[in-house]
């Protein structure tokens, strides 16, 4: 068996499917399309028989491994199988660089967020020491409030006088 086009094309040919020994029991295909799936069949069946003899008489050998004979057969057979394979590597490559972009963008965010925290830290532990009373104090004395010094007391104020 070669594997010449011509000669399986012929060899389609040469193999039509048996008929029927009684011509009465003999169905015929009612439309075209069945004939034509008639014909893909026995293509098929052709080929396949085909594959399955080169595959008996080609060996496991060194020189087959070697030659790459063997990873081709097997990636004619899967081709499917290793464009699936493709896409689920295109998609994961796709989504760790997705992520990693996140995790920068995540990392950024984080340091910016500490920064603003330790401002309002620092703001509020300045703000602090400008309102003790010590330093109110401290920067009045130039001026002249003070501290008092007696208690503070209520003033009455007579509401109807101001009517």
């Amino acid at each position: 068996m070669s594997n010449n086009p011509e000669d399986i094309e012929m060899e389609v040919v040469s193999h039509p499917d048996p008929e029927p020994a009684d011509p009465s029991k003999a169905q015929q295909p009612a439309t075209v399309q069945e004939t034509r799936q008639g014909w893909w069949r026995r293509m098929v069946r052709t080929v396949t028989e085909a594959e399955d003899e080169e595959e008996k008489a080609l060996e496991l050998s060194m020189r087959n491994f070697f030659s790459g004979d063997l990873l081709a057969r097997w990636v004619r057979r899967n081709v499917w199988f290793v464009l699936l394979l493709l896409m689920f590597l295109l998609i994961y490559v796709s989504n760790r660089y997705a992520v990693q972009q996140e995790m920068i963008e995540r990392d950024r965010l984080t340091d910016t967020l500490l920064d603003r925290r330790y401002k309002a830290l620092t703001s509020s532990s300045q703000l602090m020491e400008r309102t003790l009373r010590s330093n109110i104090e401290r920067s009045l004395e130039d001026s002249a409030l003070g501290t008092p010094v007696e208690a503070s007391y209520v003033l009455q104020v007579d509401t109807a006088r101001q009517e």
